[in-house]
């Protein structure tokens, strides 16, 4: 197994979720253990007093939830049931090990949310850590790739404004051999270079501009692309 996410790492995440816990009492964690990621908490965890949950299973599905801007995994565990988890990564190189067919471990502990929160201090489990088994075979990134590409061109079909993020991406895998076909190819490479362009002006007008002259050329090529086979 593979680490695919690290709580500890992700001092970003923890830094937000310490600032609304201290600030307001409608955001943030509940802080029952101690504050969230904070030295205590974690003595908490390591005296088992917070306990850790470890889920076991095999990974059956990734996509963009949400607005196609949210990326996830579905998980059977090994007693048959189905959960889905965001794809948590310290660095983007990690989204790789999200492989349909590969096993998973996925550690959390139960937490609430603050009482005046927008659920009400519902209970939340906590990601501390998640580990994959990594694909095998010298195709692996070749693989990756196509799945990648897959999947944002889904994303683009639910929404089509997610191609604002979207589109260097998928610049960057129309380069590797394989991942889709000549028309597309040539669509997603256009379309990055012209977005770059008109992001470096730094005028909002060129960027819609250029989202509207791409929309349909990219809508077709995303619509192939989402449904071919390989």
């Amino acid at each position: 197994m593979k680490p695919a996410y690290q709580l500890k790492l992700d001092t970003d995440f923890i830094s937000r979720v310490q600032k609304a816990t201290l600030s307001t009492e409608n955001f943030g964690i509940e802080p029952t253990h101690g504050l969230f990621a904070s030295s205590e908490w974690w003595e908490q965890i390591a005296a088992g007093k917070l306990p850790v949950v470890t889920l076991h299973g095999v990974i059956t599905r990734r996509n963009m939830g949400s607005m196609g801007d949210w990326p996830e995994i579905e998980v059977r565990s090994d007693n048959g049931e189905v959960s889905h988890w965001t794809r948590k990564v310290n660095s983007k190189e990690q989204d790789a090990l999200y492989v349909p067919g590969q096993r998973i471990e996925i550690d959390y502990v139960v937490q609430r949310h603050r009482p005046k929160s927008f659920d009400h201090g519902s209970e939340i489990k906590e990601v501390i850590e998640i580990r994959v088994e990594p694909s095998t075979g010298a195709d692996s990134a070749q693989n990756y790739a196509r799945l990648r590409a897959q999947e944002l061109a889904a994303a683009v079909c639910l929404n089509y404004m997610v191609i604002v993020g979207a589109a260097q991406q998928l610049g960057e895998l129309a380069a590797v051999p394989g991942v889709m076909e000549e028309e597309a190819r040539q669509v997603f490479t256009n379309l990055a270079s012209e977005v770059r362009g008109a992001t470096a002006r730094g005028k909002r007008g060129a960027l819609t501009a250029v989202l509207e002259h791409w929309r349909q050329p990219v809508i077709e090529a995303c619509k192939r692309l989402s449904h071919s086979k390989f």
